[in-house]
């Protein structure tokens, strides 16, 4: 379950996953695809950038493009990787931001380099590496919400791993390069967030499937309402309920994609379910 973003010509789809009869397991690198090119499904080429040995690979990391300062960020994400379990999930490392300028190679070439982190500044906020978050990027902050965090009931044993679901809210502005952690009442893991520009003063987040531990606990299947739609109104900071109609049957780890018409005056959504 890799996450894609297009930044002007080229697609960007980093991190994830790959399954094959005979073998499966991450994908450490980060593939481009030039736009400029027609393509098929077929005929579909493209070149894979391994990330820094230091920047383990994660599933479904959260990929956000800041145009004012034109980066790419990747962070979160269930990480693979460490000493003792190199090829497995290690969802308690410690929280980084990774980037990299889209243009800074003519040829698209991605290097990425550690850009946020507590042993590159003091204070940077975050505590925990989040996973399955509800994600979405605005063209002026990235937001994420909820999610779980791993850690150790003894740190000196690798085998001892917990897991809590989140009730954060967490946004980068991409104009002040600051981090700011909100309080949100109820805990989201596993589902998915779209930003829609079409509605309110500056556009509106929606979050919707996944589940909603009662308490904290990642291995609650208390499963979202898909009929009820979580909404945050970005100009006036406030969380709003939408009863939706013909609501799916509750899903999680469900993959979504939007898109405005020319006009926009309307925005269409597609999920894709899983059986």
């Amino acid at each position: 379950m890799p996450p894609a973003l297009t930044v002007k010509d080229r697609l960007y789809i980093d991190g994830g996953e790959v399954y094959s009869l005979t073998k499966d397991g991450f994908y450490g690198s980060t593939y481009v695809v030039d736009l400029t090119k027609s393509w098929t499904t077929s005929t579909l080429s493209g070149t894979g950038y391994t990330r820094d040995r230091n920047f383990a690979a994660a599933r479904r990391p959260q990929l956000f493009y800041d145009e004012s300062h034109d980066m790419v960020y990747s962070q979160a994400g269930q990480v693979y990787g460490s000493l003792a379990r190199p090829t497995e999930l290690f969802s308690y490392a410690p929280p980084q931001v990774w980037g990299f300028k889209p243009d800074a190679v003519a040829d698209g070439t991605v290097t990425w380099s550690e850009v946020y982190s507590k042993e590159l500044t003091t204070t940077f906020p975050y505590v925990s590496n989040a996973e399955n978050a509800l994600s979405a990027s605005s063209d002026k902050k990235h937001y994420s919400l909820g999610g779980s965090i791993g850690f150790l009931f003894n740190n000196s044993d690798t085998s001892s791993r917990g897991e809590l679901s989140m009730n954060q809210f967490l946004t980068y502005d991409y104009a002040t390069q600051t981090f700011e952690n909100k309080t949100h009442p109820t805990h989201y893991i596993q589902g998915e967030a779209q930003y829609v520009p079409t509605y309110g003063e500056e556009g509106v987040l929606v979050f919707f499937a996944g589940k909603t531990p009662t308490d904290r606990n990642v291995a609650d299947d208390n499963f979202a309402d898909t009929g009820i739609i979580l909404v945050y109104d970005i100009h006036n900071d406030k969380f709003y309920n939408q009863s939706a109609t013909n609501a799916p049957v509750g899903r999680y780890n469900l993959c979504s994609v939007g898109a405005g018409n020319a006009g926009n005056n309307s925005y269409e959504m597609y999920v894709r379910i899983p059986i």
